[in-house]
């Protein structure tokens, strides 16, 4: 079993005892909603909890390979082996592969950015995602945006 995948089950144990999860950020596909390194609260659902999840929610699921994603719900789509979910990251141009709701740890609750924290289902952070979802296209620029801040003059990761 590979690396990813075993602490992808441990977190999702340990996730599942204690009802929450910090995860720091990693990546940009969230940008500017939550930025590499915020510590983003999940809280875990169950099964049922999740027909109680809404367009523009931010989700965290585990991936085939063991990775652990937040992104935005888009669609929910019932099929006779069960619901799943088609999830996207705001700066992203292209859909999550769909995820099943086995693979649906939790849902975003709050984003403590250095001694600052916000909660999720505050005004700005829900205009933010109907923003997301209204106007897809705002992703193309939020990608530029993203990579020119984390890979612009003078930042790592930039080559010659």
């Amino acid at each position: 079993m590979e690396e990813r995948e075993k602490t992808a089950r441990l977190a999702g144990q340990l996730f599942r005892q204690d009802g929450w999860m910090n995860i720091r950020s990693h990546g940009i596909s969230m940008f500017p909603f939550i930025k590499e390194g915020d510590f983003c609260r999940f809280r875990a659902m169950t099964g049922p909890e999740l027909d109680h999840c809404r367009r523009g929610d931010v989700l965290l699921f585990r991936t085939d390979d063991g990775r652990l994603i937040g992104h935005r719900l888009h669609r929910v789509e019932q099929r006779p082996e069960g619901k799943r979910y088609l999830l996207k990251g705001d700066a992203n141009v292209r859909f999550d592969d769909w995820v099943s709701g086995s693979q649906v740890l939790g849902k975003l609750t709050a984003i403590r950015r250095g001694r600052r924290s916000a909660r999720a289902d505050g005004f700005l952070p829900l205009f933010w995602g109907r923003l997301m979802l209204g106007f897809p296209f705002l992703s193309r620029v939020l990608r530029k945006g993203a990579f020119n801040r984390s890979f612009g003059p003078g930042r790592k990761g930039r080559s010659g």
